[in-house]
């Protein structure tokens, strides 16, 4: 669970006397309901302070690691989420949000009315992440969803090569040859280079692909150009590790292991990568090249 939906430990300090221990919630269907029609007579009222310390101890006792309904929890969910954008939190009402934002299977499942006021809460919230310029775990999430829907689907799987290359990734191409990933060489900076990026060749420190074969029994590896398009020549995230994947028309994609990547210069998630390539015999054509730049 995350930010504010996680169980809430209070240390109370009592000046004198001892407070009466506070009633268990009750989470059976008929308590959840009970409190529920609570929550929703205390929002009505915009008791927003009031709603937020009756859903609070629900959730935290009745949904947090437990068996509940899944339409059930949805509904708190959205309730949740409706609570933080009243309180001015948006940030907490898309994080409440986060397993059911479209396009999402777990939504798909959920009643007409209830996808409806998913989708309301939703769009009430959605506009905070053009709005905020700063870290937020929600708005890295959906943009991070939005793109990956965007990726090209060519039906790649992943054929690694039948023969051992020395290298990792590996894909085995239609002709008996493989396609295989060798390590880059580690980032060295002169004394006082601070950094520079022009003292980097990626080239060198980016990773280098080869086609390998047998012949007579023994590997021959010739390296490859890469296009300087690619994301095997981009220093912002070519150091993340990557996966190779081949199609029935041989086409090769070649992704981030993590998609979005980390940024090798910030350490941030970055952009979405795709790269698509033909091998037109020794030489690897890129047709296609996604980076939501």
């Amino acid at each position: 669970m995350v930010g504010w939906l996680r169980p809430l430990i209070v240390v109370g300090v009592l000046i004198a006397g001892v407070l009466p221990a506070a009633a268990a919630q009750d989470c059976s269907p008929a308590g959840v309901a009970k409190t529920r029609g609570e929550f929703k007579q205390a929002y009505d009222k915009k008791d927003f302070d009031g709603a937020d310390a009756i859903m609070t101890p629900l959730w935290n006792d009745c949904v947090v690691d437990k068996d509940i309904d899944p339409v059930l929890r949805a509904w708190l969910s959205t309730d949740t989420a409706i609570l933080a954008h009243r309180r001015g939190d948006d940030d907490a009402c898309l994080q409440a949000l986060l397993e059911y934002i479209p396009p999402s299977a777990e939504l798909d499942t959920l009643p007409a009315n209830l996808q409806q006021a998913i989708r309301f809460n939703y769009g009430l919230c959605r506009p905070y992440c053009d709005r905020y310029g700063g870290p937020s775990a929600s708005c890295e999430s959906l943009r991070a969803s939005a793109e990956r829907e965007k990726l090209v689907d060519g039906h790649f799987a992943e054929k690694p090569c039948p023969f051992e290359t020395g290298g990792s990734p590996t894909v085995a191409l239609p002709d008996g040859r493989c396609l295989t990933v060798f390590a880059a060489a580690p980032w060295h900076y002169a004394q006082g280079d601070e950094g520079n990026l022009d003292h980097q060749d990626s080239e060198t420190v980016c990773p280098r692909l080869d086609l390998a074969r047998m012949a007579g029994g023994k590997l021959a590896l010739t390296p490859l150009a890469v296009p300087k398009q690619s994301m095997l020549r981009s220093l912002d995230v070519c150091c993340n590790a990557i996966n190779l994947a081949i199609n029935t028309r041989g086409q090769i994609e070649l992704t981030p292991s993590e998609n979005p990547p980390e940024n090798c210069l910030i350490g941030h998630r970055w952009n979405a990568e795709q790269d698509i390539f033909v091998l037109l015999g020794d030489r690897f054509r890129l047709i296609h090249r996604l980076d939501f730049q």
